[in-house]
């Protein structure tokens, strides 16, 4: 800071003189000028941010154009947050080399490698890499510097694994800039102890969070989250939720690794909040409430995703049995078929390889059941059917309707598909009456239609409209309006069947 003055003079041409105190004597020159003043990389600065402000007093015709990654914090002041080169959606490849963030690459790599030609087969691994730069220029720039000695596709994985890969050996670039982590070397040092302490916990977060949460699992303050959002650490979307950019989240993570015991803590915290969150929206996922709680689910999907991860990894099974039916409910509902085979499989393999008790019998039985669903509507029913067996043998001696229920249902309907009718029937009824002995509506109202389908395909239409109206009525008292929907398309026909044209009109 005390360099800005002769600095700003000599920018200017200005020559001190006399023995008037220098700052006096630029303020008195600029007074009658009209000029805009640029000041590049002031972050380390801010302790001589009262000059700035008497320029601005002093010097009505002089504008400052500032760059920093923390706020100036002056009431005159004007932000504009810079954001990274535009990038492509992650499923996009036609039109990709359109981007700025893409052309930057390839612009890179041809000064790195003379004819260097994007193939077709690499475009997708620019993508990648552009996107999870979030198009920041110069660690896309340090990354095309690769193209040499590495594929697009081993260039993007190295990434993946580590941010410390992104070096430059460039002799005319400034220290600061010849890797990502000393860009944010600079930064983490102008931070105290106990900011660097909340920001890594942060780090733990993956695609956002609200404020309430961060200070449960990171102990972050308000003041702490404004802190970091004015020194460009932290950006805070229009739904009021925070994140980090993704360089910075891999960064601020290495810096809580240096700590396994905090690191395991607050990964912990993280862990119970995201599953209990799954645990208690597992009505509300069936309810009226569906619409809203699909979003916010969905907004927290990559939280539920590495809180998942981590307690399969801290082998905490009863935490995710109690989530379990959301999870498979959810991934059924938004169609996340494969995605949510490959996540129950982790669950799966780690519960095969302990010990045989009553508490690993339990969860790898439900979460067979769940994983059933979800190959179900794949549509590989004999793979669901096999899950379903086991699931069932797993459960039955555990004696609680409560756990048999969803295997019960779910194999009603594949021997239903298969046209074992009678086989079907057995199942459903048996899973309604675990429906109904654990108090689960939703489950009841599942049995009841597909049985008063079966009755209708079988020519009982009246029989079979009566109990499928009785499990639309379930249904509609719990407000779930995808049940809902797909009862009213079901029965229908037994309406025309029935001669009851109105009624299946409405």
């Amino acid at each position: 800071p005390a360099s800005l003055v002769p600095a700003i003079g000599d920018a200017l041409g200005f020559v001190f003189q006399g023995q008037i105190e220098p700052r006096i004597q630029l303020l008195n020159h600029l007074a009658a000028k009209r000029a805009l003043l640029i000041l590049d990389n002031i972050e380390h600065l801010l302790g001589g941010v009262d000059l700035l402000a008497e320029i601005l007093a002093h010097a009505p015709g002089v504008k400052l154009l500032a760059t920093s990654r923390e706020r100036v914090n002056l009431h005159a002041e004007w932000l504009f947050d810079v954001q990274g080169l535009p990038v492509p959606l992650s499923d996009q490849v036609d039109g990709a080399d359109d981007y700025a963030s893409v052309a930057l690459f390839v612009q890179s790599a041809c000064r790195t490698q003379a004819g260097f030609e994007l193939r077709a087969e690499e475009l997708p691994w620019v993508v990648h890499i552009c996107r999870v730069l979030e198009g920041m220029p110069l660690a896309i720039e340090l990354a095309a510097a690769w193209v040499s000695m590495l594929t697009c596709h081993e260039i993007a994985q190295e990434i993946d694994r580590s941010l410390d890969f992104l070096t430059t050996s460039m002799r005319d670039v400034p220290a600061r800039q010849q890797s990502l982590r000393a860009v944010f070397d600079h930064s983490w040092n102008l931070l105290s102890a106990e900011e660097r302490k909340m920001l890594s916990r942060l780090a733990v977060f993956q695609g956002g969070f609200e404020r309430e949460r961060a200070a449960q699992v990171a102990g972050a303050t308000l003041p702490a989250l404004l802190s970091f959002v004015s020194k460009s650490l932290l950006r805070r979307a229009e739904c009021g939720c925070h994140d980090l950019h993704e360089v910075v989240r891999q960064y601020a993570l290495a810096h809580l690794a240096d700590d396994p015991q905090d690191e395991m803590a607050t990964r912990d915290r993280h862990c119970d909040l995201y599953l209990a969150l799954l645990r208690d929206r597992e009505r509300a996922l069936k309810s009226a409430a569906q619409r809203e709680t699909i979003r916010e689910l969905t907004d927290a999907i990559d939280n539920v995703r590495a809180a998942w991860t981590w307690a399969i990894k801290r082998e905490k099974f009863s935490l995710i049995e109690r989530a379990l039916r959301c999870f498979g409910a959810l991934y059924d509902i938004r169609g996340w078929l494969r995605d949510g085979v490959e996540q129950l499989e982790l669950l799966v393999q780690a519960l095969r390889g302990r010990p045989e008790d009553e508490n690993r019998q339990t969860v790898l039985g439900q979460a067979l059941a769940q994983q059933s669903l979800l190959f179900f509507r794949q549509g590989q029913f004999d793979r669901a059917k096999t899950l379903l067996d086991e699931s069932l043998a797993l459960l039955r001696p555990v004696e609680n309707p409560a756990l048999l229920t969803d295997p019960l249902i779910f194999s009603g309907v594949i021997m239903f598909l298969w046209g074992e009718m009678d086989r079907a029937q057995s199942l459903l009824d048996e899973g309604l009456a675990c429906a109904r002995a654990a108090d689960d509506p939703w489950f009841a109202a599942y049995a009841l239609f597909n049985t008063g389908y079966i009755s209708s395909l079988q020519g009982r239409y009246a029989e079979g409209y009566d109990e499928m109206l009785a499990g639309l009525a379930l249904w509609r008292r719990l407000g779930d309006p995808r049940a809902t929907a797909l009862g009213l398309n079901y029965i229908s026909p037994s309406a025309i069947k029935l001669g009851r044209h109105q009624e299946a009109q409405a």
